[in-house]
């Protein structure tokens, strides 16, 4: 509360009597009668002190809760740049970072600070892309951070094409690096089931190294190298801050599991050959000091733990692009592929695509397609040109062009009150929508009203037990009829009729409900 000699003031008050061209002090003045400078910071309650800071940090919360956007500003490509333009937008839409550089304003603005350039730069970036959309403009013109990352990197200099996937990278490191704090100098690794060498790979390495990009993009991965004829293994440990999938290999791999049925490359099948070993033999044999012979080995990488952001590259070699399907679900669950127990509930959404048009990653275009964390719709970033979409997966949408190139996955609590309460906006239960379509589960694309959803939904099941699950979990009108389109006609699913008994309704066909 802000508390004055006469007056008692909740900022979930002031919130609710928000106008569009009002700010913070003429609120306080024309619905509270209170004058902005006649309050006193001292009067604030402790509990108020240590959400907000001070009282002037009240009011930047009140003015950046009233004024931000639904999306993100465009950004001019200045030359080449949409590489960086969608790596940017996609970056900007990563919980963590948005909600740690709209509040850094205090750090980021002293020009005095020489030792974190490109991370100043990025906070000038994001602080404009969300906080200047509601000023009228269109788009942001990034010349400033095209500038850093030209003098800090030599491959981005002049007007050239490059990778995405290359800028990510140095992002990355050269952000941690600046903002790196150190915080963990006496850090002891505990409870590693009696596995040395991680324990002394983790004492060495979060000993030097914590900071915002480690916690967020950062994971362990386990290699293992096993001599085949003594079956001796030796381990190591290493951190990485991306995961390349190489598509071309993992076609290959699932054509000779499943010969006769391979359809299209999934996600899902990434995972599994990234958990397969190499068998090194002929020239490629190593020497075992066990054995002291050359010997035929097994040599292979697994995930270790898992960040809270993951950023999935799809290699596709030589050519970005083939003639094979890629699928991969709004959300996924990779409990399975990760080794170290403790690291549990890995639970991932979608949360941006960054696709590619053209023969190579080098060349061509790029375009990010990202959702919001503040309405929970999807946005098409081409550059200055911003488009809402239904779904970044839908290819059937014109405006959507280019095949996924690098993924973003955000971890989420799909037990918590709040996603529970914003589900009506997202894709829920589903780790892979395309392995339900030979089952008995369909996911089903709802059209309710100016709100749309997918649900998992039984084919035994009857219309009338859908419309009641539907109205339990989302509140829609028990009453309500339940229609999809066939040809140029709207049929009508009757209520004892069950999904099964309607061949044309297939996985992520539309359902419009109507209210009675």
């Amino acid at each position: 509360y802000i508390i004055n000699l006469q007056n008692d003031v909740s900022l979930e008050n002031l919130l609710k009597t928000i106008d569009n061209n009002e700010t913070f002090e003429q609120c306080l003045l024309t619905k509270f009668n209170i004058n902005f400078m006649d309050i006193n910071p001292q009067f604030l309650l402790d509990e108020d002190l240590n959400k907000f800071g001070d009282f002037y940090n009240m009011k930047q919360n009140y003015d950046i809760i009233k004024k931000e956007p639904n999306h993100c500003l465009g950004l001019q490509n200045i030359g080449a740049t949409c590489y960086m333009n969608a790596t940017i937008q996609c970056l900007c839409h990563v919980r963590k970072l948005k909600e740690y550089f709209l509040n850094r304003q205090k750090v980021y603005e002293d020009t005095n600070n020489k030792n974190c350039p490109l991370t100043i730069e990025f906070y000038k970036v994001i602080n404009n892309l969300w906080k200047n959309s509601y000023e009228g403009k269109s788009y942001y013109t990034p010349r400033d951070f095209k500038d850093i990352i030209s003098q800090m990197n030599p491959l981005f200099q002049g007007i050239a094409a490059n990778d995405s996937k290359d800028l990510i990278i140095f992002l990355y490191e050269t952000m941690h690096n600046e903002i790196n704090k150190q915080e963990y100098q006496n850090y002891q690794a505990q409870n590693i089931l009696n596995n040395q060498e991680l324990a002394n790979f983790r004492n060495d390495y979060y000993s030097k190294n914590n900071s915002l990009f480690i916690k967020t993009f950062y994971f362990e991965q386990q290699g293992e190298l096993g001599c085949l004829n003594c079956k001796t293994n030796k381990l190591s440990y290493t951190i990485y801050n991306i995961i390349i999938f190489p598509l071309e290999k993992v076609r290959e791999y699932m054509v000779k599991v499943n010969p006769n049925g391979f359809m299209s490359v999934k996600l899902e099948d990434c995972f599994k050959h990234y958990q397969e070993s190499e068998i090194l033999s002929g020239d490629n044999q190593i020497y075992c000091n066990v054995c002291n012979q050359m010997a035929n080995a097994a040599n292979g990488n697994k995930l270790f733990t898992a960040p809270e952001v993951m950023t999935i590259v799809l290699n596709r070699g030589k050519g970005i692009e083939f003639d094979v399907n890629f699928e991969y679900p709004l959300r996924i669950n990779i409990d399975k592929y990760i080794l170290d127990k403790e690291c549990k509930n890995n639970d991932y959404e979608l949360i941006c695509v960054l696709t590619h048009i053209g023969p190579s990653g080098m060349a061509g275009h790029f375009i990010a397609i990202c959702k919001s964390p503040n309405d929970n719709k999807w946005y098409i970033y081409n550059d200055a040109q911003v488009d809402e979409c239904i779904d970044p997966r839908n290819t059937n949408n014109k405006i959507i062009e280019g095949l996924p190139y690098v993924l973003f996955y955000q971890k989420y609590n799909k037990n918590s009150k709040d996603n529970n309460e914003n589900i009506k906006n997202q894709v829920i239960n589903q780790n892979n929508i395309n392995d339900n379509v030979n089952g008995n589960m369909l996911t089903l694309y709802f059209i309710y009203n100016d709100k749309e959803f997918y649900v998992d939904i039984d084919k035994n099941k009857t219309i009338k037990q859908i419309i009641k699950e539907l109205n339990q979990k989302y509140g829609i009108d028990k009453k309500c009829s339940l229609y999809f389109e066939e040809g140029n006609n709207f049929i009508l699913l009757e209520d004892n009729e069950k999904i099964r008994d309607y061949p044309s309704i297939k996985n992520e066909t539309e359902l419009i409900v109507l209210d009675s």
